[in-house]
């Protein structure tokens, strides 16, 4: 069996996919799941829902997919995180963040960066 990342791109990365809906109990890839908010927890079952809709999914988007909500997982288990963020998002930088200060006022000087505001959020929608 290759691996390819955190999972194993072989059939059984599948079969533990639909075995979190047809089972009380968390595989045991998929431990982090306990870790979502509730809205994610729906979420993340409505991708996994449409992943596996195909009757052979292709393993590298699924592994992606499970990647990508384990990061979420992990997010929602850290409080001190997600304040970081909020924190930044409102506009209030530490020490630390300066340098993505920097980056914005940067790629908004060299046009990368949309120069309109959004409501209440310091980071506006990349332009297109």
């Amino acid at each position: 069996m290759a691996s390819g990342g955190l999972y194993d791109r072989s059939p059984t990365l599948a079969d533990e996919a639909h075995q979190f809906f047809a089972s009380d109990e968390l595989p045991a890839s998929l431990w982090w799941v306990a870790w979502l908010s509730p809205v994610h927890l729906r979420l993340f079952a409505v991708e996994l829902t449409d992943a596996l809709a195909s009757p052979s999914p292709d393993m590298a988007d699924l592994e992606a997919l499970l990647e990508s909500w384990e990061a979420t997982a992990e997010l929602d288990a850290s409080p001190e995180l997600q304040a970081r963020i909020e924190r930044i998002r409102r506009g209030e930088f530490e020490p630390a963040d300066e340098w993505l200060k920097n980056l914005r006022t940067a790629l908004t000087y060299k046009g990368y960066w949309a120069v309109e505001e959004t409501e209440g959020d310091p980071f506006p929608p990349l332009s297109a």
